[in-house]
């Protein structure tokens, strides 16, 4: 209400938020007239700071952090500047506090130089300071994370004493690797229970956003929390953080559902991203298992899934290739409580079972068994995979005589399924301890396989073989000495031993110049103890050698603007002369990519200079046909110069790096493009840029590091 001259006044307070707003006042009178104005407010702080970092820092990078300081009164002020920083060394000649004048209205920009440190994060404070008045400041990003411009080197070994005794491992340092960086890690786990849980820990959260990581990781977890709840365990906080990884896992692939009922591989939106029987039988899989276990799911969209499954069923007497009758298994696997008939498939492909690979005659006689038909088959089946196994004095373990690169196939994931198997369906073969320990010592020092799937299948394995052969109830003394010297102790008491025991000693306490003795002593009792060594170590990425196992790759930059890449003369930079007041300088990015085998399921990540932001990025594809003519395509502009743009799907941007995934690659070269914006003074290591196949990420292929100059 107004007074009697027509105005008011309200007092308003506003949120603690630098920022422009606008008030809208609308006015009505007794005779309904109206009234409407808008005016804008700027809520600032009468001395401000504000920090200009990077996101990130790479160790040994010498950057120019700076500050913009800003005077809002009505006076001109004497600012004082300062900035206190951990884990960022300032030069000599750069003061920590810097003064300077400022009129009113005006501002300035200070800069500090200096070299950053080797801790896993900066902690950066930008603080000014003018009489009575004062702001302080920390990065936009928080505490920057801080990159190693190395490149890791682990080496493992792993094995188990069944019996009481002792067991002697020489750890030796080798010559080419940084003496003061790197950790020797061991490993004690009393049961297969506590590797179980030390595997689930590294599922938490999967690396990149795709479907198949995501099923990954459900799979692995479902199977723990069926675990923990049959066998009765108690552990409520893990069964509790299962019971919310799965729920949230079922409810984004329920959402990500294709038009068409299906699935795809790529991340969910990405327009190169179709359905795909194989992921749609893997989501399938993972989504009744959900239900089996007491987690709701959609029916009508687990029905449209299984409808266009049913439409992608192919007949084992028509199909020519061996990776066909095995996607054909996996899919009945997938289907094998779905209300279709599949006896008729399910003969052909026991008739021609000597052209699947190892785990399709797993998963066939899993399946037999579980729908109940012949018993004979599952034992002929059996008898089939324990002949195929590859067998040494340390591990049992099979391998794919004839694969495709379209479906999984490492010996790994053969003896993840394997083991299942015989875990399931003949639990006292003697195989089965020798094929897990074959898994296990495949695992790396952050109890990972060679990728998510792997993972998944391997915990789901040792899931099996736990229920089977009741290894849990594990009841012995154990420890280990580290030249002489106790580093770890353990008592395994059956299923309350949830928990590995672990230890870490630094590299700088081993000797250099001998080899160092890990002792491991095991008491009586019943049980086995499985012990892993890792010795992580590093090599500077400026020493290190491109790595091309199937894959080549090199990156250069450019100044955007020209025709590079692809025309003549293009001149690489390693520098660059920064105008802070041009805003049309940018940095092209050029990752070619030389593929020289059609590839499935690809990864590629690219870092960039911590110096640079990623600006409005694009993929262009460059493909040099068998008649050595370039084709050049822009995803922006997908039918001004032919086909190809849909090979991969649009990078996904991260704070130090992008990521492309691509379904199919045929042989070819590439080259990913993309822009950046100079923005930091420095000199900048860049990490290597690093491509490789989900299913086989043997194959794989890694750049050289570079430094880049920002003047």
């Amino acid at each position: 209400m107004t007074g009697v001259d027509g105005t008011a006044r309200l007092e308003i307070p506003m949120p603690d938020s630098l920022t422009t707003w606008v008030v809208d006042v609308r006015g009505l009178t007794d005779a309904y007239q109206v009234g409407q104005a808008e005016v804008e407010i700027l809520t600032q702080k009468a001395l401000m700071v504000r920090p200009l970092t990077p996101r990130f820092l790479v160790e040994g990078d010498r950057v120019e952090l700076a500050a913009i300081v800003h005077n809002n009164t009505s006076q001109t002020q004497e600012v004082a500047v300062s900035l206190q920083a951990t884990g960022f060394a300032l030069d000599p000649e750069t003061e920590q506090t810097q003064t300077v004048t400022l009129p009113t209205g005006g501002s300035a920009r200070v800069a500090w130089w200096g070299a950053v440190g080797s801790s896993a994060a900066a902690s950066l404070v930008f603080r000014a300071e003018a009489g009575d008045l004062a702001d302080a400041s920390a990065s936009l990003w928080g505490d920057l994370e801080i990159l190693h411009y190395t490149v890791p080197q682990t080496f493992s070994t792993s094995g188990q004493l069944s019996e009481a005794g002792q067991r002697l491992e020489l750890v030796s340092l080798p010559v080419s690797i940084d003496p003061t960086a790197g950790a020797l890690t061991l490993e004690l786990a009393p049961s297969l229970l506590a590797t179980l849980v030390a595997g689930l820990d590294a599922l938490e959260e999967p690396r990149f956003e795709d479907t198949l990581s995501r099923l990954s990781r459900l799979l692995a977890n479902l199977s723990a929390y069926q675990m923990i709840r049959d066998l009765a365990l108690e552990s409520p906080q893990l069964a509790n953080d299962l019971e919310g990884l799965i729920a949230t896992d079922v409810r984004q692939l329920l959402d990500s559902q294709n038009f068409d009922g299906g699935w795809s591989w790529g991340p969910a939106g990405a327009e190169t991203s179709s359905s795909d029987p194989f992921t749609t039988a893997y989501v399938l899989l993972g989504l009744n298992e959900a239900v089996s276990v007491g987690f709701a799911s959609n029916e009508f969209i687990y029905q449209r899934g299984e409808a266009y499954l049913a439409d992608h069923l192919g007949n084992p007497g028509n199909l020519e290739e061996g990776w066909q009758l095995d996607l054909l298994v996996f899919e009945g696997y997938a289907l094998r409580e779905a209300d279709l008939d599949l006896g008729d498939r399910t003969d052909g492909l026991f008739a021609r079972r000597s052209e699947l690979s190892p785990w399709a005659l797993a998963l066939l006689a899993l399946t037999i068994s579980e729908t109940g038909q012949d018993a004979g088959r599952v034992n002929t089946l059996l008898t089939d995979l324990e002949a195929r196994a590859v067998r040494s004095a340390t591990g049992v373990h099979w391998e794919s005589e004839s694969g495709s690169w379209r479906l999984p196939g490492t010996p790994v994931f053969n003896t993840a399924v394997g083991v299942k198997a015989l875990a399931i369906l003949d639990p006292a073969s003697t195989s089965l301890p020798m094929a897990l320990r074959y898994l296990l010592a495949q695992r790396d020092a952050d109890d990972q396989w060679g990728s998510t799937m792997e993972t998944a299948w391997a915990l789901m394995a040792v899931t099996s073989a736990l229920q089977g052969t009741g290894d849990y109830q594990a009841d012995y003394a154990f420890q280990a000495l580290l030249n002489e010297t106790v580093i770890a102790a353990g008592e395994a008491a059956g299923a309350d031993t949830l928990n590995a025991v672990a230890t870490t000693t630094p590299i700088t306490a081993l000797y250099v110049d001998a080899p160092n003795a890990v002792l491991l002593e095991r008491g009586e009792g019943a049980g086995t103890l499985y012990y892993r060594v890792d010795l992580q170590t590093y090599q500077l990425a400026s020493d290190a050698e491109p790595v091309n196992k199937g894959i080549s790759l090199f990156r250069v930059y450019y100044l955007s603007g020209s025709a590079c890449p692809g025309a003549e003369g293009c001149t690489p930079l390693d520098s660059l002369t920064w105008e802070p007041d041009d805003p049309s300088q940018f940095i092209t990015a050029a990752l070619t990519l030389v593929v020289p085998h059609e590839l499935y399921h690809l990864v590629v990540e690219d870092f960039f200079p911590a110096g640079t932001e990623v600006l409005d990025p694009s993929l262009l594809t460059t493909q040099t046909l068998p008649e050595n003519e370039t084709l050049i395509v822009d995803s922006r502009l997908p039918f001004s110069e032919g086909w190809g743009w849909w090979v991969f799907n649009d990078p996904q941007i991260y704070d130090d790096h992008l990521t492309w995934t691509a379904e199919v690659v045929p042989a070819g070269t590439y080259i990913l493009t993309y822009r950046l914006l100079p923005f930091q003074r420095g000199t900048f290591q860049v990490l290597p840029a690093h491509a490789w196949q989900v299913f086989f990420p043997e194959v794989q292929g890694t750049s050289a590091g570079t430094v880049f100059t920002i003047e």
